[in-house]
């Protein structure tokens, strides 16, 4: 298995202004966050047989409940929500009718909330037909050229593994990286089916805390501690994509939201956005002007 040292246009990428945050975590009401706001909420909500406009509410609640803490501990002027969330009916006008003290702005994209931030990174590159790659909990969103694909994660070959509070890390498993290499691989290949070959770039977000040497954090897929796992993706998708040497950024999939978040409100120079991806659970960016 190549080193990320073995690919010397690989590099973590911060955006100027750009925060990432740990939410997943935080206390709230009778849980924590992502016990509250998420996919598995959602799951026990439907098996106990709400209506879609009752769910969108509750969840809408409990993320008013956050940001308003939130608010208080971080100062910020505006928030910037993206993910599959905000698809669920009365979501959105409920939390717009708690009337919270700052601006809200949902992301057109939805579940692709960092699909444009990605696109502006590549054009900075000077390389505007590459691939965005969005690992999430539940999918690989991928786009390339404003064609997209999605990619559903399979819970047979990659089981979800929830995060323990009190930090016990799993053990590093190969089977676990090569399962995340063939998923983005796979996502990658319908990418690259429907949009033609793309320039030599890659966006890639990954849904954890990532060092400097872009060792992993933790995160449903198991992959804590494990230097293997970005050097392994980088390979699968250099081999779909035809370039063995491609460009890569790499990021934090809610910092990736926060680069489409400051393109969508432009903060003026020393105000804050808080940018939250909501989709198996919340994360979070902040963004200051």
């Amino acid at each position: 298995m190549p080193s990320v040292d073995a690919w010397p246009r690989v590099r973590r990428w911060r955006g100027p202004g750009v925060q990432g945050l740990e939410l997943w975590n935080r206390p709230l009401r009778d849980g924590m966050f992502w016990e509250q706001v998420g996919v598995p909420r959602l799951d026990r909500l439907r098996a106990d047989g709400w209506r879609e406009a009752d769910i969108g509410r509750d969840q809408a609640r409990s993320v008013a409940t956050a940001l308003d803490g939130l608010h208080r501990e971080l100062g910020f002027q505006s928030v910037f929500l993206g993910g599959g969330l905000l698809e669920i009916d009365g979501f959105a006008s409920s939390l717009h009718a708690s009337r919270l003290p700052f601006r809200i702005a949902l992301s057109p994209d939805r579940a692709f909330a960092g699909e444009a931030g990605g696109h502006a990174l590549l054009g900075a590159l000077g390389l505007p037909g590459g691939v965005v790659l969005d690992v999430g909990q539940t999918a690989v969103k991928a786009s390339c050229r404003r064609v997209r694909a999605i990619r559903p994660r399979d819970p047979s070959s990659q089981p979800l593994e929830l995060i323990d509070p009190a930090g016990a890390r799993p053990r590093p498993s190969r089977a676990r990286v090569g399962a995340a290499a063939a998923l983005v691989s796979a996502a990658a290949r319908d990418l690259v089916e429907r949009s033609g070959p793309p320039q030599p770039a890659v966006v890639l977000a990954l849904p954890c805390p990532l060092g400097e040497d872009l060792v992993p954090g933790g995160c449903t897929y198991g992959w804590e501690g494990d230097p293997s796992l970005v050097p392994a993706l980088v390979d699968a998708v250099a081999c779909v994509i035809g370039h063995s040497a491609p460009e890569v950024l790499v990021l934090n999939d809610a910092e990736l939201a926060a680069e489409s978040a400051r393109l969508d409100l432009v903060p003026a120079p020393g105000d804050r956005v808080l940018c939250l991806t909501l989709g198996f659970g919340p994360g979070g960016a902040l963004v200051t002007g």
